[in-house]
């Protein structure tokens, strides 16, 4: 079975699905070795691995897919892959689908973050207006996929709002608005 379609049916499936981060290809084996279900690219872990850095923005595409695709080829589970904020407008992210499609992963989430962005675990995060970041999940739903047709029509289905981060301080205001932010971007698929 394809990772995007045991994908598909570990989120159909109901229950509450455990995806521990993995940073690079051993990692991710060893996770996959201990029974979890489906393992996720963390985007901190693969800059800190890769660059020795935070993630800050300062691991490129090309670094995080490729990070991606070793992971995706070593374990028999579906990879979740961290798309940052989709490297760009509208049309990059059309481009990151795509090139992401290309590595074998079952999904990916974009952030609504400005750009330059900040790892959601330190303060400071911004986020773009809703109009733009329903026009980027729009772009990710809408990516040509003629380089995997097959992966494609499973991995879209996923590539926008498997995971729609936020990345604001909560508060009883912030989290309507976070709410109000989901709806929005569900609507947009």
């Amino acid at each position: 079975m394809r990772a995007t379609s045991r994908l598909r049916q570990l989120l159909k499936s109901g229950n509450t699905l455990f995806v521990p981060g993995c940073y690079n290809a051993l990692s991710a084996r060893i996770l996959a070795d201990v029974g979890f279900p489906a393992v996720y690219m963390t985007g901190y872990g693969t800059s800190l691995s890769l660059l020795g850095m935070p993630d800050a923005g300062l691991a490129t595409m090309t670094e995080m897919h490729l990070n991606a695709r070793y992971i995706a080829n070593a374990v028999p589970v579906p990879v979740i892959a961290d798309a940052d904020n989709g490297y760009g407008n509208a049309i990059n992210v059309m481009r990151t689908v795509r090139e992401y499609i290309g590595t074998g992963v079952a999904g990916i989430h974009i952030e609504d973050q400005v750009i330059p962005k900040r790892c959601g675990h330190v303060a400071g995060r911004r986020v773009i207006p809703i109009d733009e970041a329903v026009g980027k999940y729009r772009a990710a739903d809408a990516a040509p996929t003629r380089a995997a047709p097959a992966a494609a029509r499973s991995t879209r289905r996923f590539a926008a709002p498997t995971r729609i981060s936020r990345r604001a301080p909560i508060s009883p205001s912030s989290r309507d608005r976070r709410t109000s932010r989901k709806c929005a971007a569900c609507v947009a698929r």
